[in-house]
């Protein structure tokens, strides 16, 4: 999908780090998150979207889109935790 407001992609915001962070510890599903978000994770090679359950109660045993780190978001996510000790 391509940017509303240009194709360049720039450093993740501090935001894009924690919820970077937050899917590397589980997936979430794409409901959750901020297009905004979702296009620059997705865009710059960080995060694939895969089929589970849905955690819904509306929706329970329906299959729906998780988003899961890809080996480049993990290498991200561990390059942030050696900067900030």
């Amino acid at each position: 999908m391509k940017p509303l407001n240009g194709t360049k992609y720039r450093k993740l915001s501090k935001v894009a780090q924690s919820i970077l962070a937050d899917i590397a510890r589980s997936p979430i599903p794409c409901l959750e998150l901020n297009p905004g978000v979702v296009n620059r994770l997705e865009g710059g090679g960080l995060v694939v979207r895969i089929q589970r359950h849905s955690p819904y109660k509306t929706h329970m045993g329906k299959m729906i889109d998780h988003f899961v780190v890809t080996p480049k978001g993990m290498r991200e996510v561990h390059q942030w935790q050696l900067r900030e000790r």
